[in-house]
């Protein structure tokens, strides 16, 4: 039998190739907690193929740092709100040189204003996808399942979309295969989604016969100010009341603090309430992380994030959490702020 396929996929920042590693030593040190891992090791069982997409944004941000009146213009004219171009050419002038503004603040600007550079970005990560699922034999074709972080949910979800419904590069998922977990780690694909696709409408759903994956995992942090402006949170028969019932979607809130940086995906998941919902849906036996098991874990969680600890932090985290409907210049205000609140601590 094949391994269960992986595919990682990273948020905003750069990221070169072997970004992962970390995250795939988190994994496996998560899973070998449990008692499932004596009986099935997790390189025995898993296997990890991460997705590097951020190269693509490399031209413009050396761009940005030659002319970033150019790079302004090209955001505006690709539909970005004026008020959110003049907003990042302020976070520029307040952070100068900062690393921050040309890797992560940037990067969503340049997916969220610029079509092409959305395309392309999409269209590499699907042929990616399609690679490493159909140059396998039919008979030997892998199950599989995504985490997808931050930016890259938004990424992730254009990409399947696309993939189940039309061809890319001459080729489709669609009828071939399914995820069998699609997990959304800081979901901000509502609030970067593409005007033509509802994020609620699209492909990109939980089902048992339709759509992308059989299982889909929403995890957001209570403190966490990205995905709060037009935060993913369907109502309670998305995609429709049967898969809802079969509990096939599975929202993970979460609030506990146990490093600063409560955005990064090694954060989320380190919490036993993120990491044993993707396990257990992912591990084809019944019971496979028992409830006791998740209890002991989660216990032993919380006694390491001392209450209090991070009490000076929640404090300015207050000021960031943003409105449903908060324009896209605060968002860009408040992004930019969470990096200035995190060097401050």
């Amino acid at each position: 039998m094949s391994k269960h396929l992986i595919f990682l996929v990273h948020g905003m920042g750069e990221f070169g190739d072997g970004w992962s590693r970390g995250v795939q030593d988190q994994l496996k040190a998560l899973y070998s907690a449990y008692r499932i891992a004596s009986d099935f090791p997790f390189d025995e069982y898993y296997r990890i193929e991460e997705i590097t997409y951020n190269r693509r944004f490399d031209s413009l941000r050396e761009q940005w740092r030659n002319d970033s009146a150019q790079v302004l213009a090209s955001l505006e004219g690709g539909g970005l709100p004026r008020d959110a171009a003049a907003e990042l050419a302020k976070a520029s002038g307040r952070l100068g040189a900062d690393h921050f503004l040309s890797t992560h603040l940037l990067d969503v600007a340049l997916y969220r204003g610029v079509p092409m550079v959305a395309e392309d970005i999409r269209t590499t990560v699907a042929r990616r996808i399609l690679t490493t699922l159909l140059d396998n034999p039919d008979e030997d074709r892998p199950r599989w399942s995504m985490i997808a972080h931050s930016l890259g949910t938004a990424v992730a979800h254009d990409a399947l979309h696309a993939l189940f419904t039309h061809e890319v590069g001459g080729r489709t998922l669609a009828g071939a295969t399914k995820a069998h977990v699609l997990m959304m780690v800081a979901n901000v694909s509502r609030l970067l989604e593409e005007k033509s696709v509802d994020v609620y409408k699209s492909a990109v759903r939980p089902g048992a016969l339709d759509g992308v994956c059989r299982y889909f995992i929403n995890a957001r942090h209570e403190w966490d100010p990205f995905p709060r402006p037009r935060e993913f949170r369907p109502l309670d028969d998305w995609p429709d009341v049967r898969t809802r019932a079969e509990r096939r979607y599975v929202p993970v809130s979460i609030n506990a603090f146990q490093s600063k940086n409560i955005h990064a995906l090694s954060h989320y998941l380190s919490n036993p309430k993120v990491h044993v919902e993707f396990f257990r849906r992912t591990f084809p036996m019944e019971g496979a992380i028992p409830d006791a098991e998740l209890a002991q874990a989660s216990m032993l969680y919380e006694a390491s994030t001392p209450f209090g600890a991070f009490a000076a932090l929640q404090e300015q985290l207050k000021t960031l959490q943003l409105a449903e409907d908060a324009p896209l210049q605060d968002v860009f205000r408040a992004f930019a702020r969470f990096f200035e609140v995190l060097k401050s601590f």
